[in-house]
């Protein structure tokens, strides 16, 4: 099928054409796009954007599909699955708790898994998320993450004052990731 072709031609065709063209037939070429085997490199590539442009287009039916691919072997294609559903606004509570046990697995993005479970409000992870507080031996931008899921899902700010040091870092993309966890938090009381 032409769609099929099409999109294996690389993640930008999926990224840059199909995402500025929103329709049932973008989101249903799509959806069987990702259920094409994938084992060469640039089909999982364009699998990757695919889920993503997905999530963009709100394309609710994708739900069960792209939640297949936080299995993936990929740590790309999972963090674009993570956040992708949370676009979704997903409220499936076994992919929450696939998303969660995701955190134990090496080589994820803790990141955006953390930042997925808040923005889907899921509360039950608190206690998960508060282990990247407490163990602080996690790079700033996970630490940072943490702070603001776990004020965020808890309401509790007693954390939030530590993302002042990391603000004030000598590292640029560490402030940058920051200021978007301040954001995440809904901490105003930190604009100053």
């Amino acid at each position: 099928d032409r769609s099929k072709i099409l999109l294996c031609h690389g993640h930008s065709i999926v990224e840059h054409s199909l995402s500025k063209y929103p329709s049932s037939e973008t989101e249903e070429a799509l959806i069987s796009f990702l259920k094409l085997p994938n084992d060469d490199q640039p089909i999982k590539i364009a699998q990757r954007k695919a889920i993503e442009v997905l999530g963009l287009l709100n394309c609710q039916k994708a739900i069960p599909i792209i939640g297949k691919y936080l299995n993936s072997d990929d740590s790309y294609t999972v963090e674009n699955a993570a956040y992708s559903l949370q676009l979704l606004n997903c409220s499936d509570k076994k992919i929450h708790s696939i998303i969660s046990s995701l955190l134990d697995k090496p080589g994820q993005n803790k990141r955006v898994l953390i930042q997925s479970l808040a923005r889907l409000g899921v509360d039950d992870q608190i206690k998960k998320i508060k282990y990247f507080i407490d163990k602080k031996t996690y790079k700033n931008n996970i630490y940072g993450a943490a702070i603001a899921a776990f004020t965020k899902l808890s309401g509790d700010s007693k954390y939030i004052n530590n993302l002042q040091n990391i603000l004030l870092s000598s590292n640029q993309i560490d402030r940058q990731l920051a200021v978007q966890d301040v954001i995440d938090s809904g901490s105003i009381e930190m604009l100053p």
